[in-house]
């Protein structure tokens, strides 16, 4: 596998920085042992690699402390780094609806890897309010994984997570925990990886690594098993085709919930009824507990389940409004929506979105040259191949400090242009002739190079679901 020094890797090199991190980390929450380091200075011997770090250490005073798990705020939002080409990425705050998004609240960035080898399985910004990731990064490479080799362990609590929530004074009902998404399935809701366990299941303890709640979200069925999951599938074909050709052999990717999306997408006539269906009255997007079937006041909510007794269940999805909108039904507008599964009101209401992006980039030297694919998916399955451009604004990232964007990522090019990345989002290449995706028309191409969401109509949308028969 391919080294590179722009990428999250837990090699010789990583597990170094995660040690003097850790130790750090240690040191600035125990002041005292801080003062003891600082005092001992000078009782250690100079030439000595451990003395060069305690010798930072004495030096805390004078220098920036490091962030526990490598975040940052600036005036435009939260910047997360040790995300490969990503790093210095911006989950932006600063636009009207914000607050909304929970992008004004608490991050903590998770990495999961294997100490012993030099392998990343992923890398997560954990948002406090939601229990969902706002991003995921990881990578697609053809070692590792191994098609039909299981979906790793049991469902499992993110330990690092719990630590980080431990040392703030937090129980688990105040963040995502397994037990939280116990019963989605009464509601057609899947526990939905963000970084697909079948693309990181080279062996057991990778996949396991994979079924945490900083990897998940309450992900409908129709999208997680029909076109997120036929997306996946096709990411690992390409690269299989990579696997032992070239210096390149890696698929870096970027996904993330995304909580509000372009209208049409819910106004169109096939997509208006999907959506009537997965949250007011059940059907073909939803064949079990619709999520906003009872109105409950100014906001909605499913109806009360009951177990074999008769007796009322705790489970329930909540659709609260957002502001002071008077919506006769929930699917009027699922963007005034913060939508939430709770198993009970001992448990942390985990929120799902209205959709999610996923970013695949590959860097020139490949034996597919650099290419760039951006995908938009709502909850009832609607695809949208697009630009670059348009992915940031419908995600409100901001990319122009990363090293991809250093590098060419964000600059549309002709192919004999320098750069190790192009932000040409070729649909053919994409969504290739003979993938799922393409056989089924599930994707509309047209919007892979419109930079504005007001740009894709319901007219758009209409032509999308006429295609597919």
């Amino acid at each position: 596998m391919r080294m590179s020094p722009d990428k999250f890797k837990m090699g010789a090199r990583s597990r170094s920085f995660a040690w003097r991190a850790s130790i750090v980390a240690t040191l600035i929450v125990q002041a005292p042992a801080v003062r003891a380091v600082r005092s001992d200075v000078n009782n250690l011997t100079k030439d000595s690699r451990e003395n060069d770090l305690v010798e930072e250490l004495a030096g805390l005073r004078r220098q920036p402390q490091p962030s526990y798990d490598h975040l940052e705020k600036n005036s435009e939002g939260t910047v997360v780094h040790d995300i490969g080409i990503f790093s210095g990425l911006v989950l932006r705050s600063d636009f009207d609806r914000a607050s909304f998004w929970s992008r004004d609240c608490e991050q903590h960035q998770v990495h999961h890897g294997k100490d012993d080898e030099d392998f990343e399985v992923f890398a997560s910004s954990y948002n406090t309010c939601t229990g969902v990731s706002d991003i995921v990064y990881y990578s697609v490479h053809g070692e590792k994984f191994t098609s039909g080799n299981g979906r790793g362990g049991e469902w499992q609590n993110d330990q690092k997570l719990q630590e980080i929530m431990k040392q703030k004074g937090k129980k688990p009902r105040d963040y995502a925990t397994i037990s939280d998404y116990q019963g989605v399935g009464f509601f057609s809701i899947d526990r939905g990886h963000q970084a697909p366990v079948a693309s990181l299941n080279v062996d057991n303890e990778a996949a396991s690594m994979t079924n945490t709640p900083t990897n998940l979200s309450p992900q409908s069925a129709i999208l997680n098993r029909n076109n997120w999951r036929f997306l996946e599938a096709d990411m690992r074909e390409k690269a299989e085709a990579m696997s032992g050709r070239n210096d390149v052999q890696d698929l870096e990717m970027l996904t993330g919930p995304i909580y509000e999306l372009p209208s049409a997408m819910f106004q169109n006539t096939k997509g208006n009824i999907l959506w009537r269906q997965l949250l007011e009255v059940g059907g073909e997007a939803n064949q079990d507990e619709p999520w906003c079937k009872e109105r409950e006041g100014p906001t909605f909510r499913s109806s009360v389940l009951l177990n074999r007794r008769g007796e009322e269940r705790s489970e329930m999805t909540r659709c609260l409004v957002d502001g002071y909108n008077n919506m006769e039904r929930a699917s009027d507008d699922p963007n005034k929506l913060k939508i939430s599964y709770q198993r009970s009101s001992k448990h942390f209401p985990l929120r799902a979105p209205l959709g999610y992006f996923k970013l695949m980039v590959m860097e020139s030297g490949s034996i597919h040259g650099r290419r760039t694919c951006a995908f938009i998916m709502d909850q009832v399955g609607q695809c949208l191949l697009v630009s670059v451009e348009l992915l940031a604004k419908l995600a409100h990232l901001d990319a122009n400090h990363t090293q991809w964007a250093l590098h060419g990522g964000l600059e549309v090019k002709e192919g004999s242009a320098d750069g190790k990345y192009n932000a040409y989002v070729n649909p053919y290449w994409c969504v290739p002739p003979g993938s799922t995706l393409r056989r089924k028309n599930a994707c509309l191409f047209t919007t892979n190079k419109m930079q504005d969401p007001t740009e894709i109509t319901t007219e758009l949308m209409d032509e999308y679901w006429s295609r597919q028969g």
